[in-house]
């Protein structure tokens, strides 16, 4: 275990500077790739990825005091100047972004003040021009042999009705739609009044809802594994003329107490309006209403690419 106070030597103690310099650049790199380890680790708790993440502002706040002793030595050693480089700090602003994420989700978990979410959605009409429309909705039907059954992270048995495509399957089109979301994202974070964030990932599935298709009520981030998900984007594409009827997303205000996701009463319903996206908060509950495609046929589907940005 690491000792966070730092040694004070002797001034007449002859310290190389450059192998203290060194050694300390060693130990702050290392300490970011276990941070890296640690912010993907879902079996580690929030708790324990805040502790390690103050630890590490700790080494970096000792690298710089090392960095000023290590200044010092050398007016008062024999090495030259050539010889001595001052060591900048190592830890890159993606790495202390993550460690604020971390600390802030800690604070957010063990405040014991209820939190209220309001219903609120951002939605964008024309998101992606003509030929991009047309070639997801090319990729879907070419993929429709790799469509499997939805299943809900609890598992619970008559819940969710749909066919699911992972992201593996249309990487292209992940890329593509996953870089024009990124760049939507502070017109969204701004719509819904909601603070900035680390994007940790993006998370992409395409599905298909055909006649009887359903999603219960439900949160996008009401689970250990689910948590760290901040923002919820479906973007909504069909052939033309629209052969369904129904599925429209109705999400409700939502409070949290106690860490418990609480439905409440007032809600707000979302046209899936072909090739139009739409950003809400992933705590809020939301459902998929029933959806009536007499015709059956998979290529009448209601399909979506829908995901969540984690913090």
């Amino acid at each position: 275990m690491l000792n966070n106070q730092s040694q004070n030597f002797p001034v007449e103690h002859k310290i190389q500077p450059t192998i203290l310099a060194n050694t300390l650049d060693s130990l702050v790199a290392k300490s970011q790739t276990v941070l890296d380890d640690i912010l993907n680790d879902n079996n580690v708790s929030t708790a324990e990825k805040a502790d390690v993440a103050l630890r590490i502002l700790q080494i970096a706040a000792d690298k710089e005091k090392s960095d000023r002793l290590t200044n010092n030595l050398d007016k008062r050693s024999t090495v030259s100047k050539k010889e001595v480089k001052a060591k900048p700090l190592t830890i890159v602003a993606s790495e202390r972004e993550k460690v604020r994420a971390i600390v802030n989700t800690n604070l957010e978990l063990s405040n014991p003040e209820s939190k209220f979410y309001s219903a609120q959605y951002w939605q964008v009409d024309n998101f992606l021009s003509s030929e991009e429309y047309e070639g997801v909705l090319g990729t879907a039907l070419d993929k429709q042999a790799e469509f499997k059954h939805s299943q809900t992270v609890t598992k619970k048995d008559r819940y969710r009705q749909s066919l699911v495509l992972p992201g593996k399957y249309f990487s292209d089109v992940y890329y593509a739609l996953k870089g024009k979301i990124i760049d939507t994202l502070p017109s969204a974070l701004s719509n819904l009044d909601h603070p900035d964030f680390f994007i940790s990932h993006v998370e992409m599935q395409m599905t298909a809802h055909n006649d009887g298709c359903f999603y219960k009520v439900h949160s996008d981030a009401g689970s250990v594994k689910t948590k760290t998900r901040e923002l919820t984007y479906i973007y909504y594409f069909y052939r033309q003329p629209k052969a369904f009827m129904g599925g429209e997303l109705k999400i409700y205000d939502t409070e949290m107490q106690d860490n418990k996701i609480i439905q409440k009463e007032n809600s707000k319903i979302v046209e899936p309006r072909n090739n139009s996206i739409v950003f809400f908060n992933s705590r809020c509950k939301h459902e998929v209403l029933p959806i009536s495609c007499t015709s059956g046929k998979f290529e009448d589907s209601r399909f979506t690419l829908n995901g969540w940005l984690r913090r």
